[in-house]
């Protein structure tokens, strides 16, 4: 197997770099390393890295433990570049501090293919980092469930569909913009449990109504066809309400941790994808029905993943 098929491992970094000369397009990355490159991208989703980095020869050591802000972060030299590096937890810090160690010995490596990357899923530290970052299911810890999603299938396909049909609906630039948003405030949540800022379980309360409003799309779009104009109009009011419960349940809920902007970012999403004109726009659209049917069956496959209080 060739290098850049090799050992893959995977997961939500924050990365920052106090060599002005390296210039990071985000703090908050999906990282995938393959040989001594790390490709990062803006989600799991994305198809082509925004940059890559090469770490071989890099000196990775551990920050202070001892220091609360620290205790998931490494320090990584290369050149005269330092990196630091906001692991999702402790036992994340551990698995990332093995596999860069042992990437600084290899060769650089291009981004590994779709079918490289889906292997390594299943197999070793690749795998238990992918469930430290991202994996984790109604079995697990599951008050972390809403943010530890990001890269379950189900999640990618759903935010893969989202974003097809607001393109559809608006324009490319909206598309990118809502699933930036969505990913910033996700990933900012996940890091806010892993840290024990926030307790994980207070994220269910958010889950709840976006699933309610997904199961009411659901049938909305089932039987579209024979719904009246004022009954289609009432469940899309319905499905606007229980999607504004979401957004208020997370406002209140990360308030406190945020800054402005950030909580800016959340009234964005929901005032676009939670408006009940997006949502009886696109699924009584005909044009879009083959788009709208691939969202829908993505929403389908959320709901049937259920999750409960630690």
């Amino acid at each position: 197997m060739a290098d850049g098929e090799g050992d893959i491992n995977q997961g939500f970094l924050m990365i920052k770099c106090d060599d002005k000369a390296v210039k990071l397009v985000k703090k908050e990355l999906w990282v995938v390393q393959v040989g001594s490159s790390l490709h990062l991208y803006k989600s799991p989703v994305e198809a082509a890295p925004l940059q890559s980095l090469e770490i071989k020869g890099a000196e990775v050591t551990k920050l202070d433990a001892k220091k609360k802000a620290k205790k998931s972060s490494l320090e990584m030299t290369v050149g005269k570049s330092r990196f630091e590096i906001a692991c999702a937890g402790e036992e994340d810090r551990e698995n990332w501090f093995a596999a860069l160690t042992e990437a600084s010995g290899k060769e650089p490596a291009p981004p590994p293919s779709k079918e490289a990357v889906e292997k390594s899923k299943k197999l070793g530290r690749g795998a238990r980092m992918k469930k430290a970052a991202g994996g984790k299911l109604a079995s697990s810890g599951a008050g972390k469930a809403m943010t530890r999603r990001l890269a379950d299938e189900e999640t990618q396909l759903l935010l893969k569909n989202l974003k097809i049909v607001i393109a559809k609906d608006s324009n490319k630039k909206k598309a990118d913009e809502i699933e930036n948003d969505i990913m910033k405030i996700a990933v900012k949540s996940f890091f806010l449990v892993d840290n024990k800022v926030v307790n994980g379980n207070v994220f269910l309360d958010v889950d709840g109504p976006i699933r309610r409003a997904f199961e009411l799309i659901e049938k909305v779009w089932d039987k579209k066809e024979r719904l009246s104009e004022e009954a289609c109009t009432n469940a899309f009011k319905t499905i606007e309400g229980h999607l504004r419960k979401a957004e208020k349940v997370l406002t209140e809920i990360l308030l406190p941790h945020l800054k402005p902007h950030s909580i800016q970012r959340i009234k964005g999403i929901f005032n676009y994808l939670g408006s009940a004109r997006f949502l009886q726009q696109i699924i009584m659209d005909d044009e879009l029905e083959d788009e709208v049917h691939e969202l829908v069956q993505a929403m389908v496959r959320y709901t049937q993943v259920h999750h409960y209080k630690d």
